[in-house]
């Protein structure tokens, strides 16, 4: 167990944290001081890596946007944690540079990792020769694809002992937790939830129609739920089982608030997934899972029918669009829903047919809310089979981790991110989940804890 003073310290730096970021949204010049506290993070970074680290795992969600332009069809925004990443590179950069230790730690999503981003890199610089992408929009969006992996990266050079990957672990709850705290204050003032420093609603062709921002904070907590439930499933302590338990539940009741029914999509298979998985407390689950099925109208009412309009809304004309679509016999009329499925439309008529090998670019396709169709749309069929690549290969070295691993933590961990993965998969049907920075970077900062459990065994 961690000692009491490294849990207050902790504690200290996330609130923190917390709210300088809540300081720096509402000061005219954020920008400046995140540049100036990115410089701060290169210092720290320089010395200590894992306190780098430490700091980017609570502001992964808890830090704001700035708008940097708005050019046709998408806006560009920059993060203050994009400077940050960026800081905790360079700083583990020139420490390894300045002790002449610069050992790579080579794992096997590397090499479609590289695969998939030059394919990126090629397509969208096609797109910019050929006029059909802002160079300045392109430039932007191509940082952020690769940021995801940048956390990867430095998650596995970093992580070395098993304390820091409890330490790491304690931090990501935490910050669950304040996230969460958030999302309890907005309910009954917002339609929908979202993370701290997003938005409440996204416009459509002049209507309102619903919030990206709530898919986000529900596939971050598909991630947090996956993590706590794994941790239940193979913690021998019963003090820290309630706690699991007990924050779990804390998770679902935002969760049943995102109204985001592409994250309920993941978390029925992500929650399957691990049920079949797990090698311990099966009954134990399945039997919380029923319990909670059955009570939930009663324990959680609003809640519960929350959830259950929200899906009745997928099959109700809600608008004064006259369209819909069958699919398995379901008639599709929500404007958001029918959104989706004309994203998957377009794959197949439109940017498969026109741009089959490389796609047209990064951002060249406009706002697809769907992540295969966008996939296939920005880089093609050549891409799309690398993304498939790479996630095929993460799906087979955590199961091969956590079938070999016999330390509970590892076990759980390696579970998590198998599970997670599978219910980010069905959530990207409807969402473009791979490319959304606050839940792309919490799970590839886990995949990453993964990969070097390996080496730290």
């Amino acid at each position: 167990m961690l000692k009491t003073q490294e849990i207050i310290i902790f504690l200290f730096s996330i609130f923190l944290t917390f709210f300088l970021t809540r300081f720096l949204i509402s000061n005219p010049d954020i920008f400046f001081f995140g540049l100036i506290l990115a410089i701060l993070l290169i210092f720290v970074s320089f010395f200590s890596p894992q306190a780098g680290l430490a700091f980017l795992i609570f502001s992964m969600l808890l830090s704001p946007e700035i708008k940097l332009a708005d050019v046709p069809g998408r806006e560009v925004v920059v993060r203050i944690d994009d400077l940050l990443i960026a800081a905790v590179f360079l700083g583990w950069f020139a420490k390894s540079i300045f002790t002449k230790k610069l050992e790579i730690v080579v794992t096997e999503p590397l090499l479609p990792i590289f695969l998939y981003t030059m394919i990126y890199i090629i397509s969208t610089y096609l797109g910019i020769v050929s006029g059909r992408i802002f160079l300045t929009k392109a430039f932007f969006y191509l940082l952020k694809y690769i940021e995801y992996f940048i956390i990867y990266f430095l998650t596995t050079q970093i992580v070395t002992t098993k304390k820091q990957l409890r330490i790491y672990i304690l931090l990501f709850i935490i910050t669950s937790i304040i996230v969460n705290i958030h999302g309890y204050s907005l309910i009954g003032q917002v339609d929908r939830l979202y993370a701290p420093f997003d938005k409440s609603t996204v416009v459509i062709k002049g209507m309102e129609v619903g919030s990206t921002e709530a898919n986000t904070y529900g596939g971050y907590l598909l991630i947090v739920i996956s993590l706590l439930i794994s941790l239940f499933c193979y913690s021998n302590n019963v003090n820290l089982s309630l706690i699991y338990f007990f924050l779990t539940i804390f998770s679902l009741i935002p969760f049943a608030y995102t109204k985001s029914r592409s994250s309920y999509l993941g978390f029925i298979f992500m929650i399957i997934t691990l049920i079949i998985l797990t090698e311990k407390k099966k009954i134990l689950i399945l039997t919380i899972l029923f319990l909670l099925f059955v009570l939930s109208p009663i324990i959680f009412p609003q809640a519960t029918q929350t959830v259950v309009e929200r899906i009745k809304e997928t099959f109700s004309d809600t608008t004064s669009v006259q369209e819909e679509a069958t699919i398995l016999g379901f008639k599709i009329r929500e404007l958001s829903a029918l959104a989706r499925v004309n994203s998957w439309k377009k794959m197949f008529t439109e940017f498969i047919p026109k741009k089959p090998i490389l796609g047209f670019g990064v951002t060249a396709v406009g706002l697809v809310d769907t992540q295969i169709p966008l996939i296939a749309g920005e880089i093609g069929i050549l891409g799309l089979s690398i993304f498939f690549w790479l996630i095929f290969s993460i799906f087979t070295l955590t199961f091969k981790i956590f079938k070999t691993s016999d330390d509970p933590l590892y076990k759980s961990i390696s579970l998590c991110v198998f599970s997670t993965l599978v219910g980010l998969l069905f959530q990207s049907t409807a969402a473009n989940t791979f490319i959304i920075i606050r839940i792309m970077e919490p799970f590839w900062f886990l995949t990453g804890l993964v990969m070097v459990l390996p080496q730290i065994k």
